[in-house]
């Protein structure tokens, strides 16, 4: 299930929307977490199974950090074995060389965890933020696994700290303005990613010739779809009164070489990955 598709806008969103609302405030983080664990479970029971042991052995990971943080050689040892683990998580399924490991572990056929990119990304920097004393490893597991499950950004992002995102669930705005403010951002990204970003990228297949030197609107499609999710996931979380980075103010001047002489996944994520270091500045 894809946020573009007929099942999400009419079907996942509105119900999703409902339960929300209905809910207790104070049981409101909670809900969100069920319904992202109900949306992975749409994607595939895998995807589901994988993305709670995921968060649960980052979690471990991050709370040994905190706790042997005061000893500077004992604390290398958890960071650089939950480094360690995120990376092997997403060479196992973002290239061809570990294969061999997905058949000893015995991964499903067709099996790939959507998003992987941003969240390995995000787990990574968590547990650096919490080595560097940026953030504290936050004892509340339902907060945490919001943070590396939160439908709205987690296949397309926009990439967050972890502060960031803690920071935006406490300082939720009840306004129902700021619900119509998410659902008119929500169509923007929409239409940049469906009409502008996918059509351009039709046209760029068809042509398959540039000149990388400039930036025409054939080359300017990767840029459109990677705004254009970034959109998807701002206005999905105003609309649960969540206010996160809108996207990544990127110069197209300065990233049009990393982002064309790139092999460019149709998901957009080799976009993401050639522009993350951004996020964690």
């Amino acid at each position: 299930m894809v946020y573009s598709s007929l099942l999400f806008i009419y079907g996942f969103l509105p119900i999703s929307l409902l339960l929300f609302y209905l809910t207790p405030k104070k049981f409101r983080e909670l809900t969100l977490l069920v319904l992202s664990m109900v949306f992975c479970g749409m994607i595939s029971l895998y995807f589901l199974v994988f993305m709670l042991v995921y968060t649960a052995v980052n979690y471990g990971f991050a709370h040994m950090i905190s706790k042997v943080r005061k000893n500077d050689k004992l604390v290398a040892v958890p960071l650089a074995c939950g480094i360690t683990f995120d990376l092997v998580t997403i060479l196992v399924f973002r290239t061809q060389y570990f294969t061999w490991l997905q058949w000893i572990i015995k991964v499903p056929e067709g099996f790939y965890p959507v998003g992987i990119s941003f969240f390995t990304l995000a787990a990574i920097g968590t547990l650096i933020d919490i080595y560097k004393g940026r953030v504290k490893a936050d004892r509340n597991i339902v907060r945490f696994a919001l943070y590396m499950m939160f439908f709205p950004r987690l296949i397309m992002g926009p990439l967050l700290r972890y502060g960031v995102f803690t920071k935006a669930l406490d300082n939720r705005n009840e306004c129902l303005a700021e619900t119509g403010k998410g659902m008119g951002i929500f169509a923007k990204g929409l239409v940049k990613k469906v009409i502008a970003a996918d059509g351009l990228f039709k046209l760029y297949c068809a042509v398959n010739a540039v000149n990388v030197s400039e930036m025409s609107a054939m080359t300017a499609w990767p840029l459109l779809y990677f705004v254009g999710s970034c959109r998807y996931g701002h206005g999905h979380s105003l609309l649960f009164r969540i206010q996160i980075p809108s996207e990544l103010q990127l110069s197209a001047a300065q990233h049009q070489d990393k982002i064309l002489r790139s092999p460019l996944a149709v998901t957009g994520h080799t976009v993401a990955e050639k522009v993350c270091h951004e996020a964690y500045i």
